[in-house]
């Protein structure tokens, strides 16, 4: 029988996702962590002409306040909330006449096929985050694929993964089977958006994986360039800006051209890495030093520090410098990035 779930979906009394879970158990409870205040120049927060903001996120600016002043931080409780008769079609998932996005594209109306295979029991291990940024799945979907292997069989919604995230993958030793269409019968989602000590023991884990055998590379530091891939944040001159930090003793890196093991290998053991915002920085926090710097180069009209979260969660250390806006891009003054390496390293 032909199944139409986004339309049944609509018909009916539209309830928040959370609330058809026939089952709600807490994992591991909420906890508390002081996290320390980035590494910047006060006097350019003046600099900042607009946040990353994208329709679908809460995204403010005393959210960036708290984060690069550092303090108190609150980690929700790491939840398992199972679900019954659940359908995935087409990058959402639909029961009980709610609905959860899972890709970042609007409901389709084709009808599932009769043909869709029939789940018993599985886990999800993906996010909407994960599915549209290659960061997120790092930091997301990837301990989030770990959580779930202890419930059920982990599935993803058939969103492609990426070179390097399918390198992560097989590395990691985590993987996820992709439906585009499923009946699933009982079904495990998490509630796992805190940086708290269960995502740091996962996170350190996978440290350990990825370093097995590595020797640190020697280098004072790396840059990650960005270029014009993903979210367009056009740093006018990065190549020269570049220049200056190889005489520096800095290896530069571009990610799109490298493989997995050659980026784990050049990071190794580095006690800076540099970047333009975004989420190249994220192959970062688990190859470069315990005490290492992540030092981010903020375009001014998308400021952005989620980053800071995970290296907080690491125990390592955060700073950034804002750009100028010029042209149709930013540039940053190699002479204050310069000032700001002084401060992180003496």
């Amino acid at each position: 029988m032909f199944s139409l779930p986004a339309i049944t979906q609509l018909l009916t009394r539209r309830k928040p996702w959370e609330s058809v879970a026939v089952r709600r158990t807490e994992l591991y409870p909420a906890t508390e962590s002081q996290a320390p205040p980035a590494i910047y120049m006060p006097d350019t927060l003046g600099r900042v002409t607009g946040l990353w903001t994208p329709g679908f996120d809460a995204h403010t600016w005393q959210i960036e306040l708290d984060r690069i002043r550092g303090g108190k931080v609150q980690h929700c409780a790491v939840q398992d909330l199972e679900f019954e008769n659940v359908q995935l079609h087409e990058g959402f998932l639909y029961a009980g006449g709610s609905k959860f996005q899972l890709e970042p594209h609007s409901q389709s109306l084709k009808p599932m096929s009769r043909h869709a295979p029939v789940l018993e029991h599985a886990s999800l291990a993906c996010t909407l985050f994960g599915n549209r940024y290659f960061g997120h799945f790092l930091v997301d979907d990837l301990p989030l694929t770990q959580l779930a292997q202890g419930f059920a069989p982990p599935i993803r919604s058939a969103q492609p993964l990426s070179a390097h995230s399918q390198a992560f993958c097989d590395k990691l030793g985590l993987h996820a089977t992709l439906y585009r269409s499923a009946h699933i019968k009982k079904l495990h989602t998490f509630v796992d958006h805190g940086q708290g000590p269960y995502k740091k023991e996962r996170f350190e884990a996978f440290r350990r994986t990825l370093l097995e055998g590595v020797a640190p590379s020697g280098y004072r530091g790396a840059m990650m360039l960005r270029g014009t891939s993903g979210v367009l944040r056009k740093m006018v001159n990065e190549r020269e800006f570049a220049n200056v930090l190889a005489g520096l003793g800095f290896v530069i890196l571009d990610p799109l051209r490298m493989q997995l093991g050659e980026i784990i290998r050049a990071l190794c053991g580095v006690e800076v890495v540099v970047g333009v915002e975004g989420s190249q920085l994220l192959f970062a926090p688990w190859t470069m030093a315990h005490n290492g710097t992540l030092i981010v180069l903020q375009p001014p009209y998308r400021f952005n520090n989620i980053n800071k979260n995970y290296t907080d969660c690491l125990g390592q250390k955060y700073g950034f410098v804002i750009g100028q806006p010029q042209d149709d891009g930013f540039v940053v003054d190699p002479g204050e990035f310069k000032a700001l390496l002084d401060r992180v390293t003496r």
